[in-house]
């Protein structure tokens, strides 16, 4: 998938993200000949300040916070000016699977436009998963790859019941070696954020943010007998704003047949909804 964070190369065919404190998010598409540019209007302030490097897009033509999925692509070569057509027709494909969809764009102008064919757009892709979409108008011709997700539910304050049981719920499965269960009592991409602790079996940044890796990781502890025993827990209230969340620490004992039973405090963070499950996004624990 493209990455983000640095100046996407005119002859590259997969898009980049450029994720710029003085500029919206954009993927590049095609050739340099055609330049096409997109700008992503929906991108949230949550995958900005997490700098995340893949295209990607909500299903639904909506995001969390209720607005659209706006792209407005213009078409930023010099051999693309007066090239374009009245619509620009967006095909798309999913990579991973069978599906595709057909949208139709009207051209638009604006100041500075320079001559650049231009379409503002709501991109409505059906369902999650790696989408390629094909972009022709008139004589120019496009493709940008995308990984669309689940618009999620908006999350709700927690109480502190909840996430004591989540916490329950946590060490619980660990202990057991419960895999599927841990997979779903920890937030996936884009809303987790990192889990770590210090030897044996430290994980600190990067891999601490990696959450591909978390649960290969609980598997090789499992094996190795690591056990949490949870001592005490506090529910340190929500943190309201660009996202909603509640606050906690926790006392534990962690052992294994590399650690002998030692005192861990840590902290964490869980995300709380109304019709689905509660999650941990943050979970971060040292050796007292």
């Amino acid at each position: 998938m493209p990455r983000a964070g640095r100046p996407a190369s005119t002859t590259r065919r997969t898009p980049e993200v450029t994720d710029d404190s003085r500029c919206s998010p954009w993927v590049r598409g095609g050739t340099g000949k055609v330049g096409l540019v997109g700008l992503l209007w929906y991108w949230p302030e949550t995958w900005q300040q997490r700098r995340l490097g893949a295209a990607r897009i909500y299903t639904g033509g909506a995001a969390p916070a209720g607005y659209s999925t706006k792209i407005l692509w213009a078409f930023l070569g010099r051999s693309a000016k007066g090239r374009g057509g009245a619509h620009l027709v967006v095909r798309g494909r999913r990579l991973d699977q069978p599906g595709s969809f057909r949208q139709v764009f009207a051209a638009i102008s604006y100041a500075g436009q320079q001559g650049a064919p231009s379409y503002a757009s709501i991109i409505n892709v059906p369902s999650a998963g790696c989408w390629r979409l094909q972009l022709s108008t008139g004589a120019l011709r496009a493709s940008v790859v995308f990984q669309a997700v689940r618009a999620a539910e908006r999350p709700t304050l927690c109480s502190a019941g909840e996430v004591d049981t989540l916490v329950e719920r946590f060490t619980g499965a660990f202990n057991a070696g419960d895999v599927g269960q841990l997979d779903g009592i920890f937030a996936q991409e884009p809303e987790f954020e990192w889990y770590s602790t210090d030897a044996p079996g430290e994980r600190f940044t990067p891999l601490a943010n990696d959450r591909p890796s978390l649960m290969p990781y609980f598997r090789d502890r499992h094996a190795l007998s690591e056990q949490l025993t949870l001592r005490s827990f506090r529910f340190n209230g929500n943190t309201t704003g660009t996202r909603t969340y509640g606050n906690f620490e926790y006392g534990l004992t962690r052992s294994a047949e590399d650690l002998e039973p030692t005192p861990y405090y840590g902290k964490g963070a869980a995300i709380c909804y109304r019709n689905r499950s509660d999650v941990i996004f943050v979970w971060s624990m040292g050796s007292a």
